[in-house]
């Protein structure tokens, strides 16, 4: 499932690096919200990443 996570991360536009591995240590430590970010796409999933992670997920 890691890898899965890792590529659907890579999806998502600007995400910086930290970001990307904010995101990633915590979906893998959380399997419920794993699911929930791998199920869904496109703009909900980024309305999603900050809903979880605050609106700075998405700064430079």
């Amino acid at each position: 499932m890691e890898q899965v996570i890792i590529q659907e991360i890579e999806k998502v536009d600007d995400l910086n690096l930290e970001s990307k591995v904010v995101v990633y240590r915590t979906l893998t430590k959380d399997e419920k919200a794993a699911k929930v970010f791998l199920a869904i796409t496109g703009e909900l999933r980024r309305i999603w990443l900050k809903m979880e992670f605050g609106n700075d997920i998405f700064e430079a």
